[in-house]
């Protein structure tokens, strides 16, 4: 039975009119008479029904037939009064009557009666009720318990119906709505009492084979979260992933991001490599995957274990991270995450995704050097070392840094005879002097000192002014240690 907005008040004292002329003009059966009668009551509303709730067995065949006509007729008025007027009788209305009687009350705004009424039936009738043949009288009662906001009351009509009588998506949309209350302030449009039964109800939805309405969706998800319903949240985000018909990312990515609002990436990662899948959303994955994984990344809750399958599936789509993701997120999230080792193999992996090139070692060098993190600085300057990558001057000076702050001397003068290998005064002309100085220091405080007097007359030049002349007093004091030591030995 098709639900239409309540009329208010029907066009019933014209009816009752035209009914009471008919009576007076010819003899008719006592039912007839006795609406001809109500005529009198046409400024009156209907009595209620709730003094007539008492449900018999013994249908009366032809009131109920007048009572379904006048409901057709849209005379829902008369409805109820020929309802209450047949009553006392002692006799019930067979299935078209009660649907229309419960219908009559709803078009009239008095759901609080039909909800009363439509208790006394499944009082009486019990499991007889829930059948196809009552169908219309079900979904008159379930229209009266979403008007009146009882969401629990719904969902048990719900769970009755399943395997016996069929719902349309509507119904269950009706059922879920119900349960939501506009949000005032930080409140979300589930409160605690009634998110137990939207939960449930959009759940058989889904099972039914229905979707949940994308604006109720993404509210009943949000709901879920502000309750800390992780898990419940987590379901409902994939109410799409299997669908045929997908939302288009514009509404779709807004809601797989929600949960990041409530620390918690692990769902949205979770969720968003279960989308990443349907074929619809195939001509948009690089920016697909670039939406999710920029505020991902961005989160200090996200771990590795939350990005790296996302990352992986990039691989396996052939798609590159772009510069504007890769250099300001991506590598300081795997510096943050991973120490050197883990990330040159993790690079490794997905070698369409990304590599390690200069710009990547750089930024990943000058954040491991940020944390003071020595070992990781060395493995990375081993690793360019290794695949003939540019050394840069500022990475050297770093890691000399970083080398003598934790008296590694040997270490750093290790590094040093790397960097000055087979390299020439013009070379290392834009070497930065500190870098100079760190070298001899160390060839000193290791007591090489006839290496620091020859790197000091290979690569520092004499220019005459400060810098230049500091040097040559300590290549002069490291001279004369030379010859100390020569005349010990001798």
């Amino acid at each position: 039975m098709r639900h239409v907005a309540p009329l208010g008040r029907s066009m019933a004292p014209m009816h009752r009119r035209a009914l009471s002329l008919s009576v007076q003009a010819s003899e008719a059966p006592a039912l007839h008479q006795l609406q001809g009668e109500a005529a009198a009551f046409a400024a009156v509303e209907p009595p209620s029904v709730k003094a007539y709730c008492k449900i018999w067995r013994d249908a009366d065949a032809v009131a109920s037939a007048e009572i379904a006509r006048l409901f057709r007729a849209q005379r829902y008025e008369d409805v109820i009064l020929a309802y209450v007027e047949m009553h006392p009788r002692k006799l019930c209305l067979d299935n078209a009557g009660l649907s229309a009687l419960l219908g009559a009350l709803n078009r009239l705004g008095r759901y609080e009666e039909a909800a009363l009424y439509f208790r006394a039936l499944k009082r009486e009738y019990k499991t007889e009720l829930w059948c196809e043949d009552r169908r219309d009288i079900v979904l008159e009662g379930l229209y009266a318990y979403t008007m009146l906001k009882r969401g629990h009351k719904a969902l048990n009509v719900l769970q009755h119906c399943v395997g016996r009588v069929h719902l349309d998506a509507h119904h269950y949309r009706n059922a879920l709505a119900c349960n939501a209350t506009p949000p005032q302030g930080k409140h979300p449009w589930f409160l605690a009492p009634t998110i137990e039964a939207a939960i449930a109800s959009a759940k058989l939805m889904t099972d039914h084979g229905y979707l949940v309405p994308p604006a109720l969706w993404s509210q009943l998800i949000e709901s879920c979260l502000i309750h800390n319903r992780l898990d419940d949240a987590s379901d409902l985000l994939m109410t799409y992933a299997n669908a045929s018909l997908i939302l288009p990312p514009s509404t779709l990515l807004p809601t797989l991001l929600l949960p990041l609002r409530f620390h918690a990436p692990s769902i949205a990662a979770k969720a968003a490599l279960a989308y990443i899948a349907h074929p619809s959303l195939a001509t948009a994955l690089p920016s697909l995957f670039e939406s999710v994984l920029a505020p991902l990344l961005q989160k200090p809750e996200t771990s590795f274990v939350d990005v790296e399958p996302l990352v992986r599936a990039m691989q396996a789509h052939d798609i590159r991270m772009r510069p504007a993701l890769l250099q300001p997120l991506y590598v300081p999230f795997l510096v943050r995450s991973l120490p050197a080792d883990a990330l040159l193999a993790h690079v490794a992996s997905v070698p369409n995704v990304l590599r390690v090139s200069d710009l990547v070692f750089g930024a990943a060098f000058h954040l491991y050097a940020r944390q003071r993190d020595a070992a990781s600085c060395a493995r990375l300057i081993e690793f360019a070392i290794e695949h003939d990558m540019e050394l840069t001057w500022k990475a050297v000076e770093t890691m000399l840094k970083l080398h003598l702050d934790a008296r590694s001397l040997d270490a750093a003068y290790e590094l040093a005879q790397l960097a000055f290998a087979g390299k020439s005064a013009t070379d290392v002309a834009d070497a930065p002097r500190s870098v100079f100085r760190m070298v001899v220091e160390t060839a000193i405080s290791l007591g090489h000192y006839e290496d620091a007097v020859v790197f000091c007359d290979k690569y520092v030049p004499a220019t005459g002014d400060e810098f230049s002349a500091t040097m040559r007093l300590v290549r002069d004091v490291a001279m004369r240690l030379v010859e100390s030591e020569g005349k010990k030995t001798n």
